[in-house]
């Protein structure tokens, strides 16, 4: 995790920084990454941002769809890759994802191994549009996003470090994010 915060930090800077920027410091291949790195943004304050988690469900269920296909090699729109984010807002970001990278690389690990191999990355493809296509209403819910956000990221670590507990973690997760869905729509 702590080398993830690093590469997308050292996409940001003095200057505004465009989702095709920390596509490129992440990897070609960066399904999860990008996923865990849109979704976490999207936890803090920057996804108090009006708007910001529409966007960032647009990304999350692009990229939950291409899971769920199972392409080799993560597509997005110009409209989406061109789209800027301040670099000095993903730098203090980042710097404060920092020591949380560091306690979550100790807590996190490779176990449980078959729940990341297929068709679990697909099954979390699922998930994450779902979860996608609840968060522009839930956008007028104060914090609720938050919790969208963060079922997103624990799914997108999971795959990232390859941990099948927290794979089942988050699907707890989701079930509690469903049951907010389903109140708040009630």
């Amino acid at each position: 995790m702590r080398r993830l915060v690093e590469r997308v930090e050292s996409a940001g800077g003095n200057q505004d920084v465009t989702i095709d920027s920390i596509l490129h410091a992440l990897g070609e291949r960066s399904f999860a990454p990008l996923l865990l790195v849109v979704s976490v943004l999207l936890v803090t304050p920057v996804g108090a941002v009006p708007g910001a988690p529409t966007i960032g469900a647009v990304i999350i269920a692009l990229i939950g769809l291409q899971l769920l296909l199972g392409r080799q090699q993560l597509w997005l729109p110009l409209v989406l890759l061109k789209r800027k984010v301040s670099g000095q807002k993903l730098t203090r970001t980042m710097r404060y994802l920092e020591p949380v990278a560091q306690t979550i690389d100790k807590l996190v690990h490779p176990r449980l191994p078959r729940l990341v191999r297929a068709p679990f990355p697909r099954i979390v493809g699922v998930a994450s549009v779902l979860i996608a296509l609840a968060m522009p209403p839930l956008e007028i819910v104060p914090m609720a996003n938050a919790f969208t956000a963060l079922t997103v990221a624990l799914f997108a670590l999971a795959l990232t470090a390859r941990d099948g507990l927290l794979v089942v973690i988050a699907f707890l997760a989701a079930a509690g994010v469903a049951y907010i869905v389903v109140g708040g729509l009630l």
